[in-house]
């Protein structure tokens, strides 16, 4: 079941948090969720589920409306989504257990592009603020830089040794956590650090 909250405002007494709507459109558990807003409302939802599908779906009227499901995104279940902004705004990515990363049109559900940079379960998508770049790290302890567009052409990669658990960007650095207990950091290629 994929829900959706308000969180109460800090002077609030509520301890409980009812959702606003709910979709049980997937018969897997949901596993990956990305919200692009419009102001101050979500106006997209971006989610994979271990049944192998995306969908994505608009808040309108305080329910969520699908706009499409691939019910065979992925050979095995999505480990990860992504809305793209910016630059790839428009574009929503997933990525899965088989390592693939897909581009799909947002609107209407075509996938506009497939990237094979990863050979392990892709652990995490995310993006630089304009768009220019996706970075992906995988668990085989990869982590690949790739352009925003549907090409998602390669620019950069680095191996990790070791499998990634989580993954942030942050003004120009690459920051991921490990298996191990380890937190490293890397800058990004090819991106000034005051660009973000």
């Amino acid at each position: 079941m994929l829900c959706c909250h308000v969180i109460p405002a800090e002077n609030s007494n509520s301890t409980s948090i009812a959702p606003l709507c709910c979709s049980r459109e997937f018969t897997g558990y949901v596993t990956a969720v990305d919200v692009s807003e419009n102001g101050r409302e979500i106006a997209r939802v971006l989610a994979g589920s271990a049944d192998y599908s995306v969908a994505a779906f608009e808040i309108r009227g305080g329910a969520f409306h699908l706009c499409w499901r691939e019910r065979e995104a992925h050979e095995g279940g999505v480990t990860a989504v992504l809305l793209g902004v910016g630059m790839s705004s428009g574009a929503g990515f997933s990525g899965g257990k088989n390592g693939a990363i897909n581009v799909w049109q947002v609107k209407t559900g075509e996938l506009i592009g497939v990237s094979r940079a990863l050979q392990g379960r892709v652990v995490a998508l995310r993006q630089t603020p304009e768009g220019r770049f996706v970075v992906a790290c995988g668990a085989e302890g990869v982590i690949v830089v790739m352009d925003g567009s549907d090409r998602m052409k390669v620019v950069a990669k680095i191996l990790c040794g070791e499998e990634p658990t989580a993954m942030v960007l942050e003004r120009g650095k690459i920051v991921c956590g490990f298996l191990s207990g380890a937190i490293r950091e890397w800058s990004l290629p090819f991106v000034e650090r005051n660009q973000f």
